[in-house]
């Protein structure tokens, strides 16, 4: 987007009949198919070649994937719908994903940070997918057991995709 409006194209794709809601899609949709091919990708390498498969469903994992990769692109959008340059842009993908991938469990087990920590990691919805995807990978839990963290994803999701269509809707 920040290097839409910079050529200003973006200008003209707004005055468009496409609706935010339709700019945002076309943004999101195709790399989120990339994204969701390569997780079908890599669970298959993973399984053949180290002969690691899911515990659980793994139609339920790459749902599961692809839903968070959307949520994660709407943060993509936002980085940069809100940037002036495209060096902002990465500027603030670069700096808002070592605290995200830190805080998230990733690398060292939220149980482990302290309390305040904790209650930050609460708030990034790469907590939650890692939990889910655990969970469905290595004990085989479903859909029902999940509930609740798929539920916090999708509010998270909800909250980063109002707050794109806003700054994409935003006429700069």
């Amino acid at each position: 987007i920040v290097n839409e409006r910079s050529a200003g194209t973006f200008e003209q794709l707004q005055v468009t009949p496409a609706t935010s809601v339709e700019i945002l899609l076309g943004k999101i949709l195709p790399l989120g198919a990339v994204f969701s091919a390569d997780v079908v990708l890599m669970m298959l390498l993973a399984g053949f070649l180290l002969g690691v498969w899911p515990a659980g469903s793994a139609l339920f994992f790459i749902l599961i994937s692809t839903f968070y990769m959307l949520v994660s692109l709407s943060l993509g959008v936002i980085f940069s719908a809100t940037s002036k340059t495209a060096a902002e842009a990465v500027s603030k993908t670069v700096l808002a994903s070592q605290p995200l991938i830190l805080l998230s469990g990733f690398a060292v087990p939220t149980r482990n940070m302290p309390l305040p920590f904790r209650m930050i990691s609460e708030l990034i919805p790469a907590t939650h997918y890692i939990r889910v995807s655990r969970a469905i990978y290595l004990r085989g839990e479903g859909p029902l057991a999940l509930i609740d963290e798929i539920a916090i994803i999708g509010v998270m999701g909800a909250v980063l995709t109002f707050v794109a269509l806003r700054a994409i809707g935003r006429r700069q």
